[in-house]
């Protein structure tokens, strides 16, 4: 396509939001494949209490990559906004700018809107620290009362 040559600003608006909108996104998409393959791998096979702790730095990440996911949003809406005018005549992109922005606000309003119905101030958040306080001996111990075995696994398969 050719731009054209009399519209310099809008296409330097455009080549901004066409980087940003391309850099936010990938980062935004790393991020949370990062998280969601390296938080699980360590919840998943790590030591004894590593499942808390990967889901509370899980949940730590949250802000980075909503931040990230949102201004990857607006700056998308931002490359529209400047295409609208290098490539629309004026009414037109007139019209187009008052959708977009009416979409960039929707966006803001909803998210900030949904985030608060969800959010969980501190202090109201469940805490799994009465799981720390169990000994897997204990439990061991009682299993082995319960069956009359000196095997904590008899009972768990047929024989």
């Amino acid at each position: 396509i050719d731009l054209p040559p009399e519209r310099a600003f809008a296409k330097g608006v455009l080549h901004f939001f066409i980087t940003a909108s391309v850099c936010v996104n990938f980062i935004c998409v790393a991020m949370v494949m990062f998280v969601t393959v390296w938080g699980s791998g360590k919840a998943l096979r790590g030591l004894d209490g590593s499942m808390d702790y990967a889901v509370d730095s899980m949940n730590d990440e949250r802000t980075f990559i909503f931040t990230c996911f949102a201004l990857g949003v607006l700056s998308t809406l931002g490359c529209m906004f400047a295409a609208a005018w290098v490539l629309m005549e004026e009414s037109i992109a007139m019209c187009a700018s008052v959708f977009l922005l009416t979409t960039m606000y929707m966006v803001g309003s909803e998210a900030r809107r949904i985030r608060n119905r969800f959010y969980v101030p501190p202090g109201e958040e469940v805490s799994f620290n009465e799981f720390k306080r169990i000994d897997p001996a204990d439990e061991i111990a009682r299993k082995t009362l319960r069956t009359g075995s000196a095997s904590p696994f008899k009972g768990l398969r047929d024989e």
